[in-house]
């Protein structure tokens, strides 16, 4: 199977064809994991002639047999490289993941401090003035009137709707 019926484009940088320069994709593939190869470059290949999936692969697996024989070492680094990076990435996801956890913990926290400090209040008003008897509460409000902080109005009994 020829491998000038197959077009490769490395993305996002460089648009590489089959042109005098570059005459197999063997070759190119060699050159570029020898000297350009970033982890996160992308490699679209079109069939063309090659109209089968496995004809692609095949071409694949035949470049990537020649670096991994001419160069074992570097093929070795690639690897470990992948490796690192998927390792990475999982990393990231799982740290981004206990930040989330982490605010939500610290609302549910903030949540749970609101309420004990609204029940504290209640039982406080609950204890502290619910049980005193009628007549001390009004008199409270005689001497709030008596020192101007409450309107002598205010205490007489509200006039019925007519």
């Amino acid at each position: 199977m020829p491998s000038e019926n197959l077009t490769w484009h490395l993305l996002p940088g460089t648009l590489l064809m089959n042109d005098t320069k570059v005459s197999s994709f063997t070759y190119f593939y060699q050159e570029y994991l020898n000297h350009r190869y970033q982890y996160q470059d992308f490699l679209l290949l079109t069939p063309g002639k090659l109209n089968t999936l496995k004809g692609v692969v095949e071409e694949i697996e035949k470049a990537s047999k020649a670096f991994q024989e001419n160069r074992p070492h570097l093929a070795a680094l690639f690897k470990d490289l992948y490796a690192l990076h998927k390792q990475n990435h999982h990393l990231a996801l799982l740290a981004d993941i206990r930040a989330k956890e982490i605010t939500t913990l610290h609302e549910l926290f903030r949540e749970n401090a609101q309420h004990k400090e609204t029940e504290y209040i209640l039982n406080f008003y609950t204890q502290e003035y619910e049980v005193l008897p009628l007549w001390y509460k009004r008199m409270g409000h005689i001497i709030k009137a008596v020192m101007g902080k409450r309107t002598w109005k205010s205490l007489l009994p509200k006039a019925e709707a007519r």
